[in-house]
C-alpha cells in the first residue's frame, strides 16, 4: 500500500510546490509552433558497439530553441536526443 504525506482528499487538489506560471498557456502556444516549423534534419550516425546482434547508430536531430541548451563543439546540431537503436 502506497504511504503519502497528506490525505487523499488534500492529494487530489494538491497543485505542486512549484505552481504554475501565469504564461504557461502562452509558452507552450510559442514553443509548438516553433517546433512546426523547425525543420529537424535527422541524421543517423553509425555507433561502434561491443552489440554483436544490431547495429547502433546515435540519432541526431534539431529541435526547437526554446528552453534548449546545445553541446559546444556539436557543429550547430542540436544535441536533442541521442540514442542507440
Amino acid at each position: 500500500m502506497p504511504a503519502f504525506e497528506m490525505p487523499l482528499e488534500e492529494l487530489r487538489s494538491y497543485g505542486g510546490r512549484n505552481p504554475r506560471p501565469a504564461d504557461f498557456d502562452a509558452y507552450w502556444d510559442r514553443a509548438l509552433r516553433e517546433l512546426d516549423a523547425t525543420n529537424p534534419q535527422p541524421e543517423l550516425v553509425p555507433h561502434s558497439s561491443p552489440a554483436r546482434f544490431a547495429e547502433c547508430f546515435d540519432l541526431w536531430f534539431k529541435g526547437a530553441g526554446l528552453g534548449h541548451e546545445e553541446l559546444p563543439g556539436s557543429d550547430d546540431r542540436a544535441f536533442d536526443f541521442l540514442s542507440a537503436l
